[in-house]
C-alpha cells in the first residue's frame, strides 16, 4: 500500500539524517501497529562534533521536517532521543568522566562541566 511505502521511505530518511534509528518492534521483528516510534538523532548528525558546543542547524531542521512527516503517518507517536555530539564530549574526555570515579584523571568538577554542557 502507498501509505506503508511512504512510512518506510520516511523511516529510511530519518535514519539517514539521524545517524541511527531504533523502531519499537514486535516479537516477529516487524513494527507493531500503533506502537510508538523511537528515533535517536546521533550527536554527530545534529552537531559539528569536531567543534566545541556547536549545533548543526541545517541537519536539525531537516530532521524536524522529516519527523513532522512521520508524525502524520504514525498513530503511535514519536519519541525523540539524541546524542550529545560536541556538547559534553570535550569535557568528559579532558576530565576522564567516562572512565569512572576511580580513574586518576576523573574529577567531580569535570563531571559537573560535562553535565552542564549537555
Amino acid at each position: 500500500p502507498p501509505n506503508l511505502r511512504m512510512r518506510r521511505e520516511v523511516l529510511v530518511a530519518l535514519a539517514a539524517l539521524s545517524g541511527a534509528a531504533a523502531i519499537v518492534l514486535g516479537r516477529s521483528g516487524r513494527r507493531k501497529p500503533g506502537a510508538a516510534l523511537v528515533i535517536k538523532f546521533g550527536g554527530a548528525a545534529i552537531t559539528h562534533k569536531q567543534t566545541l558546543e556547536t549545533a548543526n542547524p541545517p541537519n536539525i531542521e531537516a530532521s524536524a521536517e522529516a519527523l513532522a512527516l512521520a508524525a502524520a503517518e504514525l498513530p503511535g507517536g514519536i519519541c525523540v532521543v539524541h546524542g550529545a555530539g560536541s556538547f559534553g564530549h570535550f569535557q568528559a574526555r579532558e576530565y576522564g568522566v567516562s572512565k569512572g570515579v576511580s580513574a586518576p584523571s576523573f574529577s567531580w568538577l569535570g563531571f559537573a562541566l560535562t553535565r552542564q554542557s549537555v
